[in-house]
């Protein structure tokens, strides 16, 4: 149909598809005795029309928009699009305007229900092929974050924090997705409103309440639920931490997870915010600058620490510099240094094996 057509095309190209008999296609019911099949479908067209995937701006003419054209929606989108706007119908009915209405668990359940793309595999022995880190120490911090869901690495700058953290959700997602992970940096100007729910500047003037990173990503992981969610926090210790977690002090504790647990939220008292138990929070620190403040302790009791320090004198190290093409002087180099003791002007770097 080239992306567009008139009703009656609509319905006759329909009735193809589902293979519908005359039977059902001319079947009336409902106070006015209305075709249902008929009505059936230009309710369907017109919820497609609020979500702006169709237009009608020619009459009798029905148009595919730009957002239309690019979506390939599948049967279980259409569904959830199909009771976002009954449930808004409804509330409007009830006097309820859509401004009030909380829809991002229908936006998130809209777009978590893409069909799944094929994902490179990514196991623990990948992770220990490119990490120079020993299986032990990485069963151990593996355990501790499944036990505990909330981890710090810490360790001086360069020594492989953040590419550790990827890999380590990789190794126990069992895949490289990124739709499962997510990244943020604190610093000293973040705050609550960025990563749980703020009000925000709108184009035309006025503000507008949003949901913040960590409150959409734990929104899109509870309606995945199966399925290990993994959120990374580099410098987390340059934050204002009482500040930007606020409620979530609590909630992101292991025993604390979930539903059950559920608490109203500072800017939107009248609903309720948790944790699900799918999601893991990996924390990065710096411990070479010293002008950072402590971590509260409220905060430091709800994670478990991971030192992670310079691997230059491991045996997966050694092993992989003549693959860098590396000259044999850097062999005694290393020994001559003592990597225990790292002094204020010299800084360590551990070495990414995708370099």
């Amino acid at each position: 149909m080239n992306g567009e057509g008139t009703p009656d095309e609509v319905l006759k190209i329909i009735a193809e598809n589902l293979d519908l008999d005359i039977d059902f296609i001319k079947q009336r019911g409902g106070k006015k005795n209305q075709i249902i099949y008929d009505n059936q479908v230009a309710w369907a067209r017109n919820y497609l029309v609020y979500d702006g995937y169709i237009e009608n701006i020619e009459r009798g003419i029905w148009r595919l928009t730009e957002k239309g054209i690019k979506s390939n929606l599948n049967q279980e989108q259409v569904i959830l699009i199909v009771k976002k706007w009954v449930y808004i119908i409804q509330s409007r009915r009830k006097g309820i305007e859509i401004e009030d209405l909380d829809l991002s668990r229908f936006e998130f359940e809209i777009e978590s229900s893409v069909v799944q793309e094929t994902f490179e595999l990514y196991s623990k022995e990948d992770f220990l092929n490119e990490v120079f880190i020993s299986e032990q120490q990485y069963d151990k911090i593996a355990i501790l974050l499944k036990r505990k869901k909330n981890i710090i690495m810490q360790g001086a700058p360069g020594v492989g924090k953040t590419f550790a953290a990827k890999k380590l959700a990789y190794s126990l997602m069992g895949a490289v997705d990124d739709s499962r992970m997510e990244m943020v940096q604190f610093h000293q100007n973040y705050a609550y409103e960025d990563f749980v729910m703020g009000f925000r500047p709108v184009e035309g003037g006025g503000f507008e309440l949003r949901n913040g990173i960590f409150h959409q990503f734990c929104l899109k992981a509870s309606n995945d639920p199966d399925r290990d969610y993994f959120f990374i926090i580099d410098e987390i210790n340059r934050g204002n931490l009482s500040k930007i977690f606020g409620e979530l002090l609590m909630l992101i504790e292991n025993d604390k997870r979930g539903l059950r647990f559920s608490v109203p939220l500072t800017y939107k008292p009248d609903s309720r915010f948790y944790v699900p138990k799918n999601v893991f929070v990996i924390g990065m620190m710096n411990t070479a600058d010293r002008s950072l403040a402590m971590i509260d302790y409220a905060l430091r009791r709800r994670f478990c620490f991971i030192e992670i320090k310079p691997a230059f004198n491991t045996h997966s190290f050694k092993k992989h510099l003549p693959c860098l093409h590396v000259s044999s002087p850097i062999f005694q180099w290393e020994k001559d240094i003592n990597f225990e003791h790292v002094g204020e002007n010299f800084l360590p770097v551990s070495i990414d094996k995708k370099q």
